[in-house]
């Protein structure tokens, strides 16, 4: 936010592909929440 003003400027842009820059702006934010490993799913097995 510029002082002088009181609004807010465009100053770039964030593209998908730059996953290390999303990266860290959540982790400055405290937003970003880390990849759970997971298993594979378990299927349910019907009883006869």
């Amino acid at each position: 936010m510029d002082p002088q003003e009181d609004s807010m400027k465009i100053i770039g842009f964030i593209k998908r592909h730059q996953r290390d820059v999303i990266e860290k702006v959540l982790q400055d934010c405290g937003l970003w929440e880390e990849d759970v490993a997971r298993g594979r799913p378990v299927q349910e097995m019907a009883v006869s």
